[in-house]
This record gives structure tokens, sequence and C-alpha cells, in this order.
């Protein structure tokens, strides 16, 4: 197994035969574009391949595959103007159960928990292995291996990996291997704090609420039983009435209260999320993005404009057709969201659009976004919706305003906000905000970047609201070379120049004293002269 850096190249698959290309993936970069750090797919047939040039890696997967598939492939990378760079595998299609095989190619786990894969294969007598892709690998022989674990029951023909204590690091590309190798795509997502404390204030909420319906039955039944009952029949049977429904009055209340409760505690339903309302000017570009749930990685999504309250146009889908004309969609499954980038905007794009999953036999996940193209600079914008930067470094992010009076904010998509008020400035966590209302623009700065603060972010003033993509990344080893080397060449520089610099001096010290010595012997010529 292979994983090639693939960023700024062209990505290809061929098949040996002929070494023709199955597909491509060219790199775009115009000058008035914003590249962005997501995933870009080509399909063509059955086949599809997927560049990923924030992780270094390009993916290919073959649908339906049929025995005459079989046969040597390369991934390759295309170097104008040198030989390409590629490596080559081969692929082997069976008609019954292959000598390797994995349940599900792709597993999840969360920060601080566990996975388990298990392995299957056929040959008892062949040397199992855990690997990571341009890493390390675990033999089954050796058992543990930091938080690794293998076990291999030869009764059932299985080995299983297990990885304890996983973090954000682990995510990426393993392969099990028997004699023959299959890969398996690990993603480790955080612990969602958010919903666990939304979680423990309804259950609090609830509690309370049943608490207080045990309270009025007890107050109720204690007042019945305290008061001394009428003589007339008539009355007790008019009591005991009004008290019922006294009651069914304050258990409705009650649970009507927890049920309203419920729905707006508990984390929305929806599945897919987005923004409310975005403006761009005539003729530039804007990328939207569309997070949504894990339950929904496999499904397709789509972008639509809403035609009437009911329908909506799909414009792009994630299988097929990924452009259409200047819009194109990506979808990103590590990272849970969906992106769509509109180019060279015109006045006639304004209107709702819709970020959707599409879910079979059930009614699709839907989030729709109002989207203004205005002649003039919008109510809100920013420079660029794309910034980097350097793991416990700083970025920041000026947004720009026409309405000084409106409440400004800083938010992370599915995530917390930062406000902050016209003209003030205000610190919160690593994040700070402030707004210069004389230039009618607020500058968001956050402070030792981890790379956890990668993601999708938006700036919001009044109603309005523009998205901006974050990209932390760690110093490489060969930033550090060229950094020292650099270093080094400056001070050699340096100390050439001051060694020549001191030369220089020197030789202009003899000089001035060989001159003086030639005006002295010539003074005292002239004096010998003069005597006779």
């Amino acid at each position: 197994m292979t994983a090639l850096s693939a960023a700024e190249r062209t990505t290809k698959l061929y098949r040996t035969e002929g070494c023709s290309p199955l597909l491509s993936q060219p790199s775009e970069n115009p000058a008035d574009e914003i590249l962005y750090s997501s995933v870009v797919l080509k399909v063509k047939g059955e086949t599809s391949i997927t560049d990923d040039p924030t992780h270094h890696v390009f993916t290919v997967t073959m649908r339906k595959l049929k025995m005459m598939d079989s046969g040597y492939y390369w991934c390759a990378v295309e170097i104008q103007g040198a030989g390409d760079k590629g490596t080559c595998l081969y692929l082997t299609v069976t008609a019954d159960t292959p000598g390797l095989w994995v349940e599900q190619q792709e597993v999840a786990g969360v920060e601080g928990g566990h996975v388990s894969v298990p392995c299957h294969y056929s040959k008892s007598r062949s040397m199992k292995k855990w690997c990571r892709i341009k890493g390390s690998c675990v033999e089954v022989n050796s058992g543990e291996s930091g938080r690794s674990e293998m076990k291999d029951d030869r009764s059932k023909k299985v080995f299983t990996v297990t990885v304890r204590e996983l973090n954000m690091e682990d995510t990426g590309w393993y392969w099990c291997a028997a004699g023959e190798q299959i890969p398996v795509r690990l993603t480790v997502t955080q612990k969602t704090t958010m919903t666990t404390v939304t979680t423990h204030l309804t259950i609090i909420l609830m509690a309370q609420g049943m608490l207080l319906l045990v309270a009025a039955v007890a107050t109720v039944t204690w007042k019945l039983c305290k008061d001394t009952p009428s003589e007339n029949p008539a009355d007790e049977v008019l009591y005991s009435s009004v008290v019922l429904k006294n009651l069914q009055h304050m258990a409705l209340t009650l649970i009507l209260f927890l049920s309203i409760l419920f729905l707006t505690v508990l984390p929305d339903a929806d599945g897919v999320y987005t923004m409310s309302k975005v403006a761009v000017q005539r003729g530039r570009s804007v990328t939207i993005p569309c997070p949504y749930d894990r339950e929904y990685y496999y499904h397709v999504k789509y972008w639509c404009r809403r035609s009437d309250k009911n329908s909506c146009a799909t414009v792009v889908r994630t299988d097929s057709p990924t452009v259409k004309g200047e819009t194109s969609i990506t979808d990103d499954p590590t990272h849970h969201v969906f992106t769509v980038t509109m180019r060279k905007l015109q006045m006639m794009d304004s209107g709702y659009y819709w970020c959707a999953v599409e879910i079979q036999r059930a009614g699709d996940k839907r989030a729709y976004l109002h989207l203004s193209v205005t002649a003039d600079i919008p109510g809100l914008w920013v420079e660029q919706q794309e910034v980097a930067g350097v793991e416990g470094g700083h970025v920041s992010v000026p947004c720009h305003y026409n309405e000084p009076s409106s409440m400004k904010k800083w938010c992370r998509i599915e995530g917390s906000c930062v406000e902050v008020n016209s003209g003030e400035s205000i610190k919160y966590g690593r994040s700070e905000m402030k707004d210069d209302r004389s230039k009618k623009v607020f500058t968001v700065t956050v402070r030792e970047l981890n790379m956890e603060d990668t993601g999708w972010y938006w700036c919001a003033a009044g109603e309005l609201q523009v998205p901006v993509h974050l990209t932390t990344t760690t110093v490489t080893t060969r930033t550090l070379w060229v950094l020292r080397h650099t270093g080094l060449v400056l001070v050699f520089l340096i100390c050439t120049a001051v060694a020549f610099w001191k030369i220089w001096q020197n030789r202009r010290v003899m000089q001035s004293r060989e001159n003086r010595r030639h005006r002295t012997l010539r003074n005292q010529n002239n004096a010998d002269v003069v005597s006779l």
C-alpha cells in the first residue's frame, strides 16, 4: 500500500495495459480563486479518485468489481517536464472469499476510546501485520505495541487489532497484512462535550419536573384528606371532580412544558446545518460549508435551488454531477462536512438554496440559506475565505461591515460564538475581537493555534454571515531545515562582509601609514637639497 503526496500536482490512476489513465484529477489554481483544503472528486464509470491535499493522500474507489478488473494498476503523480512519480499494485478480483478481507474499510472511534478491527484470512501460516501507511508495523507475534494490541484466533482464522486511548493523530490509513494486504481507514472524532452537558441538563430539568408533579399530587391529596368532607354527597362528588380536573390540568401543563423543553434543549435533529443569510458581490466566488451528522457518512449529499415552498431543483450532487457550470460540490466525510463553491456569481443567482442529505425511503435532511448577490460591496465581507496558521502561532481575520450599530460575532460552525458590541474589544480564551467603527471592520485574532482549531467558522454582523475556513499546519522538518540553512547562510554572509570590511579598513590604515612615510622621506630629501 502506498500513499503519495499529491498537493498542487495532477494525480492519476493508470492501468498498466498501455499505461493509459483511467481517470485523473487536474490541479487548478486560478489567481482570483481561493484554494480550499477539502476533497475534490472525479468519477469515470464505477471508478472514482479523490485528492485530499491537506493530508497529502489521494484515494481511488472501484465499485461493482468484475473478474476482468484484475490486473496491475499504478497510483501516479504527473510531473510536468519530467517523469511521473508512481507506484504499482496488483488487484485480484476473486469469485469466492479472498485470502484477506475486513468487514468494513471505514472504522471510527471517539478520542480517549478504542476501536477494534477484525482481519479475516485463509492462510494460517502467513505472517500477520497491522501497519500505518508510511509508518511502523505491529506483528501478531509481538503482542502489544504501545497502544495497539493484536490477537490471532487461528480456529476462526481472524486476527483482531485493538487501538486504545485514541487521539486525533491516529486518524489516517492503515492496512492489515497476511500474505496479501487490505487498507483500512481509521477516523477519530472529538467528544462532543456540548451534547453531554445538554443531556445532563435535560435529565436534571426532567427530574425537577417530575418532582414538581409529585409535589403537586401530594399537596392536592393532603388538602383533600385534610378538609372535612361535606355532609352532602353531591358536594363531595363535585369537590372530588374539581380536584381531579385540577390534577389533570397540572399534569398536562407539566407534560407540555417537558415536551417543549426536550425539543428545545436537545441538539438539532435535522442532520445537516449551514448559515442562514450570505451576501456576495457580483463576479466574486463563495464557498458554503454544510456540516452533517456522522450517521450520514455514506449518504449522497446535494445542493439545490428552491423553486417554491416545497420543491427544490438539484444543481450538483456528490455522486453525479459534482460540477455544473460554475458550481461544484465537495464531500469531506472525514470531517463530516460537504462544501459548495459558486464562482463568477451574477445577480440572477440570488435566492434560497438547500444543503441536503439524501435519505432513501424517507424524507431528505435539509438546511436552507438565502444567498444575495449584490452589485456593490455587500453588508459583510472578508478579504479571503481561507486563512492558515502554524501550530503555536496566530491568525487574524478582518471582517468588514456596513452597519456599525449591528452586533458582531465570530462563531465556529456547530460550536460556540464570541460577541462584541459596537466599538468594543473582548477576549475569550485564545480568541480576541476588536471592533474599529471608524474603519467599519472587526478583527478576530486566534492565538496559540493547535491542530484542533482547523475547521469552518463564520463572521456575523446583524443578519449577514460569511464563512471562513481556518487551517492549522505543523512546522515540518523541511521548513526547519530551510530555516536552519538559511540562518547558516546569513551568518556566513555577515561574517564574510565583516571580514572584507576589516581587510579594507586594515588596507586603508596601511596605505595611510605608507603615504605618511613617503611624505616624511620626501620632506627630508627636500630639506637636504636646501641645506646643500
